[in-house]
């Protein structure tokens, strides 16, 4: 059985975060340009690995 991967999103639009969203390095959405470095403006989701990489492709490219 695969280990589930945790996936960061923006709590006031939804958009898929990458890695570090909400880190010192990228601290705003994309989408919205809220910061989300407060761990109240992220929401976090649970995948399994095929879904997880689905969703980053679909988001970030390869």
């Amino acid at each position: 059985m695969s280990v589930p991967v945790i996936l960061d999103f923006c709590a006031s639009c939804g958009v898929l975060l990458p890695s570090g969203g909400g880190l010192e390095e990228n601290p705003w959405c994309s989408n919205c340009a809220i910061s989300t470095k407060n761990r109240g403006a992220r929401i976090q989701g649970e995948f399994s690995e095929p879904e997880a990489a689905r969703l980053l492709r679909i988001n970030f490219g390869d």
